[in-house]
C-alpha cells in the first residue's frame, strides 16, 4: 500500500486540501499520513474531530517579520526532514504558496522522496510567486487547478514524460464549496473582510488599508466580520488596526475567531460581499456566486471569475463605498468552475494511487 504524506502548514491550506485528505484516507490503495506544521499545529484538535490522525511538526520561529518566517522556512527543514526520515512516505504533498510548503518542498526533495504540488502554476505577485516557482521546479507531479496554470507548468518544465505529471484537477476547496449547498437565491446584508499582510510591503500600509475598509463599513452602516489573518510580515499592522478601530465592541464589526472549513464557507456564501486580498474572494466565492472586492496586488495576476473587482492597494474608503454599491447592485453571480467542478480531492487520490514513482 502507498503511503501518502500531505503536510498542512496553515489553516487555509487544511480547508483547500481537506477533501483530498478524506479521498486518500478511503482509498484502498493509499495509506494516509497527516503533518501538521508551522500555525497549522494549532488546529490538531479540529483536525482529528475530522477523522485524521496528525503527526505534530512545531517549526514557528516568531511571527509579523521576515526574520521568523526565514527562521521558520530553516526550522522547519530540519524537524520535516527528521519526520519524514522516521516515517517513510512514499510520496510527500505540499500545498500552495506558503513560506513553510517550502520547508516542505526541500526536505523531501533531498531525501528523494517524490514531491507533488497542489495549486502550482499561478500568479499572485509578492514573495508567494517566488516560493511557488521554486516548489514548482523541486516537485515531481502536479495538481494544477486552472487550464492556465496547466500550460504555465507544461512551458516551464522539462520533464520527458510531463503528461504523467501534471494534473488539472481542480481546487479541493471548491470541492467543499459543492458541499455546503447554498441557496443561491438567499444571502445575507454583511460583508466578510479578510485582508492579509504583503510581505512585501510596508507595514503601514496593511494598517491603513483595514482603516479605509473600516471607514466604509461604519459610511454605509453595514455589519462585517472580520476573519482571522495570516501570520506573514506586516501583519502586525493589521493586527494594531484591529485592536485600536475594532476591538471587542464595535457597533458594527464582529472579529472572528478560527472556524471548520464548512462553518467558515457557509458564513462567506451568506454574506452579501467579500472585501479585502484573500483567495478565497477569487476561488471559493466564484463557486459561490459571492461578489468579491479585492484590494491591492496580494492577488495579482490570479485568474478571476466575474465575481471579482479589483481596487488599488491605498484605495480610500469612498471608493470602496462605491465599489460595494456596485456589486450589492449586480447582487449574486452565476457559478464559475474556473477553480473546479468539485471532485479535485477525488481526482488528487486516484492520480496518486497509479502515477510511478520510479
Amino acid at each position: 500500500m502507498r503511503q501518502v504524506c500531505v503536510v498542512v502548514t496553515a489553516r487555509p491550506s487544511y480547508s483547500r486540501i481537506k477533501t483530498a485528505l478524506e479521498a486518500i484516507k478511503d482509498h484502498p490503495d493509499l495509506n494516509l499520513q497527516v503533518v501538521l506544521a508551522g500555525s497549522a499545529c494549532a488546529m490538531i484538535d479540529q483536525v482529528r474531530q475530522d477523522g485524521f490522525c496528525p503527526h505534530v511538526v512545531p517549526c514557528l520561529r516568531g511571527k509579523y517579520t521576515h526574520i521568523a518566517m526565514a527562521k521558520t522556512v530553516g526550522t522547519a527543514i530540519d524537524e520535516l526532514a527528521a519526520k519524514f526520515e522516521n516515517m517513510e512516505p512514499d510520496i510527500v504533498v505540499t500545498i500552495a504558496d506558503r513560506y513553510e510548503t517550502l520547508a516542505t518542498a526541500i526536505a523531501a526533495s533531498y531525501l528523494n522522496i517524490p514531491l507533488a504540488h497542489v495549486q502550482g502554476g499561478e500568479h499572485t505577485g509578492s514573495i508567494d510567486d517566488k516560493v511557488r516557482r521554486a516548489i514548482t521546479e523541486l516537485a515531481d507531479f502536479h495538481f494544477v487547478a486552472t487550464n492556465k496554470a496547466d500550460r504555465v507548468i507544461r512551458r516551464g518544465r522539462w520533464f520527458p514524460d510531463i503528461k504523467g505529471r501534471i494534473f488539472n484537477v481542480g481546487c479541493p476547496s471548491i470541492d467543499l464549496c459543492a458541499r455546503v449547498g447554498l441557496d443561491p437565491g438567499v444571502w445575507g446584508t454583511y460583508a466578510m473582510i479578510m485582508l492579509h499582510p504583503v510581505t512585501d510591503e510596508p507595514e503601514d500600509t496593511a494598517y491603513e488599508g483595514l482603516v479605509q475598509i473600516v471607514r466604509a463599513m461604519e459610511n454605509l452602516k453595514m455589519k462585517a466580520y472580520m476573519a482571522p489573518f495570516n501570520i506573514d510580515a506586516g501583519g502586525a499592522g493589521i493586527r494594531n488596526a484591529v485592536y485600536e478601530l475594532i476591538g471587542d465592541d464595535h457597533p458594527l464589526i464582529q472579529v472572528l475567531t478560527p472556524k471548520k472549513p464548512e462553518e467558515f464557507l457557509e458564513l462567506v456564501g451568506d454574506s452579501a460581499v467579500l472585501i479585502g486580498n484573500s483567495s478565497m474572494g477569487i476561488r471559493e466565492c466564484s463557486w459561490l456566486g459571492v461578489p468579491a472586492i479585492n484590494i491591492g496586488r496580494r492577488q495579482q495576476g490570479r485568474e478571476c471569475a466575474a465575481n471579482v473587482l479589483h481596487l488599488p492597494t491605498r484605495a480610500p474608503a469612498s471608493v470602496i463605498e462605491g465599489a460595494i454599491r456596485c456589486q450589492q447592485e449586480i447582487g449574486r453571480f452565476p457559478k464559475s468552475e474556473l477553480y473546479g467542478d468539485g471532485t479535485a480531492g477525488k481526482q488528487i487520490a486516484e492520480c496518486l494511487s497509479y502515477v510511478s514513482l520510479g
